[in-house]
């Protein structure tokens, strides 16, 4: 009996229990409030109600084209290809200097260029100072008319850093370069009508019958005051011939003036030249008859040097109605040939070969100050 009644005990303990978990929870709430509490089970046991979830925010698009170089995949610029913010004040002065007189320059333009900025200026007085971002490496220009431009690598100071003073030595470029020559006869008197001769130069030391190489030029002139300036010439050696005319272009009894020039690209000449007197000289060749030889038909050289000096190359011309004819050391054609230039007055000695024969040796005296006309009979 007392059995029976223990059990019965425990089975109204174990339903109490049950009803105070299954039924406890609504146990102090009012209809309403037992609604929502309903309600919100549901959701907890995955009902009908809808999930509440926190925004997510969505990945960053593909930035494309619009990616710039040196930024993450967001665009955002990354620390190691950020170009440094400028400084407040000039960080950079460029004072440049002529290579060939050691003095400033006084105006220039320096440019300093990276594949990011590109900042320049003019300077004045022989200063530029420039803003450059700190640490930012690329080239540097200086030009300055007149001179080659000068070009080196540039890092610019870090921001902390002291400023940085470049000095760059500018050579002067190669520009054309002026010959004036004034030139005056034996009484001091300006000689009005020139004809110039002029000869480039290629070896060194030039050969000492520069005269007898090809011209680069020649040029009649006149100018009453005697002062005559050639045309601008490039940098090099130059070989210059003056040589007294009339104002019809034929050669007056005055020597000319030769002179090599050595043209570097900046400098220039100012010459001042007297001419002494000298003889005009022209030979004619002829047989006993008085015919003139014809060079074309026989072979003449012709050969005119001082007496007892060395042989000497000379040349002809010869005014023709086909214009002005030249040859070295032969007639250019038959009748009289005049020597290209005056030469000094004296003794010499005249040759003649004919087809490779000796035919006339003679002496003759030329007269200083004078035009001369000889004669050299072929027997």
């Amino acid at each position: 009996m007392r059995q029976a009644l223990a059990a019965a005990l425990l089975l109204a303990l174990a339903g109490l229990a049950i009803w105070f978990v299954t039924r406890g929870d609504d146990a102090g709430l009012a209809p309403a409030d037992r609604q929502e509490a309903a309600e919100n089970g549901k959701q907890r046991r995955g009902g009908d109600a809808e999930i509440q979830r926190a925004p997510v925010e969505p990945p960053p698009e593909d930035p494309g084209d619009d990616e710039t170089e040196g930024s993450d995949p967001y665009g955002n610029p990354t620390a190691e290809t950020t170009a440094p913010s400028p400084p407040d004040s000039p960080n950079v002065l460029i004072t440049p200097i002529d290579a060939g007189t050691n003095l400033a320059v006084p105006t220039f333009r320096a440019t300093f260029t990276n594949p990011r900025v590109r900042i320049g200026g003019d300077g004045e007085d022989g200063r530029l100072a420039l803003i450059i971002p700190p640490t930012a490496t690329g080239e540097l220009v200086v030009e300055a008319p007149g001179y080659v431009p000068k070009r080196q690598t540039l890092t610019a100071p870090a921001t902390d850093a002291p400023r940085t003073t470049l000095t760059p030595y500018l050579d002067r470029a190669a520009v054309a370069a002026g010959i004036a020559i004034t030139v005056q006869d034996p009484t001091g008197q300006p000689v009005p009508h020139v004809r110039v001769d002029a000869w480039r130069l290629t070896t060194t030391p030039p050969p000492d019958n520069w005269q007898r190489g090809r011209m680069l030029w020649s040029r009649r002139t006149g100018v009453p005051t005697g002062r005559y300036e050639l045309p601008e010439l490039e940098p090099g050696s130059y070989g210059i011939r003056l040589v007294a005319t009339d104002d019809a272009g034929e050669l007056l009894p005055l020597l000319p003036f030769s002179r090599i020039f050595e043209l570097t690209g900046n400098n220039g000449f100012d010459e001042h030249a007297t001419l002494e007197p000298g003889c005009v000289i022209g030979l004619e060749i002829v047989d006993l008859r008085g015919n003139h030889f014809d060079p074309k038909q026989r072979a003449i050289e012709l050969e005119l040097r001082l007496a007892g000096g060395p042989k000497v190359s000379r040349r002809w011309l010869q005014v023709t109605e086909r214009g002005r004819l030249a040859a070295d050391d032969a007639p250019p054609g038959p009748g009289t040939c005049w020597l290209d230039t005056a030469i000094a007055g004296g003794l010499y000695r005249a040759r003649v070969t004919l087809d490779g024969q000796l035919v006339v040796d003679r002496q003759l005296v030329l007269q200083a100050g004078e035009r001369q006309t000889e004669q050299l009979r072929i027997r």
